[in-house]
């Protein structure tokens, strides 16, 4: 590499983490939703670089989805 800051260039290698997304459509069948929602998140204590702790859950069955995942967690 050319340049007068090239010397001070690292090789470096860096993990960015998950921050995969759920993605739960208005027909999707929630007690398989709520079962992969949890364990993408729960699972081994959240410590996972592909833990899912992100969810779009579509606004026609939020409100059934948020209390089947409440239930569930608890």
């Amino acid at each position: 590499m050319r340049g007068c800051h090239s010397h001070h260039l690292k090789r470096v290698t860096l993990e960015l983490g998950g921050k995969s997304p759920n993605i739960i459509t208005a027909h999707a069948d929630l007690e398989k939703a709520i079962h992969q929602s949890a364990m993408g998140l729960f699972f081994n204590t959240g410590q996972c670089c592909i833990a899912a702790s992100r969810t779009y859950v579509h606004a026609s069955i939020y409100d059934k989805y948020l209390a089947l995942l409440v239930e569930k967690v608890k």
